[in-house]
């Protein structure tokens, strides 16, 4: 299975913490990194911890 993982910091204020993004495919092709930002502009913004770090 391949993968992407996009790993980010949960606040530009606060120490530690951090986010991570994954994308998997069971069908041996590489996944697109375009598809994965995608992702994670839409995911992110909806996790309580990335609202509230700013």
């Amino acid at each position: 299975m391949q993968s992407h993982s996009w790993v980010t910091r949960s606040s530009r204020r606060r120490r530690g913490g951090s986010l991570d993004v994954t994308l998997s495919r069971a069908d041996g092709v590489v996944p697109d990194d375009a598809v994965l930002l995608r992702i994670a502009e839409k995911v992110l913004p909806t996790v309580p911890v990335w609202k509230a770090g700013g």
